[in-house]
């Protein structure tokens, strides 16, 4: 029985030393073994990275040298308010200054009556008392007034010599005139030469187109006790400290002291002045 497990496990003995040499590295028996799991793991092997390029070290300076940093990459991005360049306000034009144009020179015009007034003719002489003078209303020295102030005869002249026919404006603005004979005139002639008071137009008009002419009684009052002898279409007037030639402010462009509704007065330019003469 001894004998027969003897012979049976000789064999079992070369086959377990076959099968160990082979898993051994059989073949070339110099070859180096194969490093064991564990010594491939190691820490202290050629293989592992050196404490001075450690995994986050090495990592972070990949990174530093490949990915731009947050600043960079917003310092090199385009935004878009920024690519759509919006000037501020500083750095939009400043707009010129505007200046008003400076009133254009007042214009002297004359006028005389002709076909297209309305003229009536008188029976009475309202010159009968004399006393004629030189008109105001012409700065020609060419006509003169006669008559009471009711009669409001603002420039005269003699048309017909032989009959000692006068003809005298009356109302400048809308073209009205009168006519009669006045032998007083006539034979007294113009006695007094000087017009004292200086010379005024028979209206003028403003630049806003408004028309005043003078009236011959002042009982309205007026801003700051100013008087006024000039009245104008629109209901305005043109003030004055006392007299009627402090009306009007002469020179290139005239100007006047204006007032509405009794308001503070404003100083306008004058457009035309409008005296008598032909």
């Amino acid at each position: 029985m001894r004998r027969i497990l003897s012979v049976l496990a000789a064999p079992a003995v070369l086959v377990l030393l076959a099968g160990c040499g082979l898993t051994g590295g059989g073949g070339d028996p110099t070859a180096a073994p194969s490093p064991s799991p564990t010594d491939s793991a190691s820490p202290t092997t050629s293989s592992s990275p050196s404490p001075s390029a450690s995994p986050t070290e090495s990592e972070s300076a990949s990174t530093s040298s490949t990915a731009p940093s947050p600043s960079s990459a917003e310092a090199t991005s385009v935004s878009p308010s920024a690519s759509a360049e919006t000037p501020s306000p500083s750095a939009s034009p400043t707009p010129a200054p505007t200046t008003q144009a400076a009133p254009a020179p007042t214009a002297i015009e004359h006028i005389w009556v002709d076909d297209s007034w309305t003229v009536e003719h008188l029976d009475d002489d309202p010159c009968a008392s004399g006393m004629a003078s030189m008109s105001p209303y012409s700065d020609r020295g060419e006509f003169f007034l006669c008559g009471p102030t009711a009669a409001n005869l603002e420039a005269c002249t003699f048309t017909d010599e032989q009959t000692a026919e006068v003809l005298c404006i009356t109302n400048a603005v809308d073209r009205r005139a009168v006519s009669f004979s006045s032998p007083t005139v006539y034979s007294e002639g113009v006695t007094d030469q000087d017009v004292a008071g200086g010379v005024f137009p028979l209206y003028v008009t403003l630049a806003d187109g408004a028309t005043c002419a003078p009236i011959s009684h002042d009982h309205d009052r007026h801003w700051n006790d100013k008087f006024s002898w000039y009245r104008c279409d629109d209901g305005s007037e043109l003030l004055t400290d006392e007299d009627m030639q402090g009306t009007f402010a002469t020179g290139d462009t005239w100007t006047v002291q204006r007032s509405v509704d009794m308001g503070e007065p404003v100083e306008t330019p004058v457009k035309s002045a409008v005296f008598a003469g032909r």
